[in-house]
């Protein structure tokens, strides 16, 4: 069983723990942004479960830092050589 979470806010652990601990053992995979407290309330709700970040938000957050260090070292444009 798979199950993504996104954005359920601190509700979050009221609701998924309504759920017998039996199913919720059997999660085996839960996606997540990488920011934010989700990491905290998979841990508290799916004792088995792995966590998975979502590639978005990883992309996301590479390619924020990749324009910082273009703009750092001038490379910007379309036909830059560089980064």
């Amino acid at each position: 069983m798979n199950l993504y979470l996104n954005g359920m806010g601190f509700r979050a652990i009221e609701v998924l723990k309504q759920q017998s601990f039996e199913v919720r053992a059997q999660v085996e995979q839960v996606s997540i942004d990488m920011w934010g407290r989700f990491p905290n309330v998979v841990e508290k709700v799916f004792p088995n479960a792995v966590v998975v970040i979502d590639r978005f938000h990883v992309m996301k957050a590479v390619n924020q830092e990749l324009n910082k260090i273009r703009k750092q070292v001038g490379a910007l444009g379309r036909g830059s050589q560089f980064i």
